[in-house]
């Protein structure tokens, strides 16, 4: 069985190197699945990947910043 790690939002873990696709109904729904997402990836030292139209990759990093050191 492959190792589980915290997905971020709703205390559930997956597989390591599950893939995921997630639909929002808008920005507040979307950064409230995204940033826990990538702050928990961040914090487990995984890699994290998000294909998003926006916000603009300095926002979205912004929002992070307020999650987990980013170190700069």
């Amino acid at each position: 069985m492959a190792e589980q790690v915290p997905l971020g939002i709703v205390d559930a873990t997956v597989p390591r190197g599950s893939h995921m696709c997630t639909v929002f109904g808008g920005p507040a729904q979307r950064d409230g699945v995204v940033v826990p997402f990538l702050a928990e990836g961040i914090r487990s030292d995984q890699k994290c990947v998000a294909v998003l139209e926006r916000p603009a990759p300095g926002k979205l990093l912004a929002r992070l910043g307020g999650e987990v050191d980013l170190g700069h």
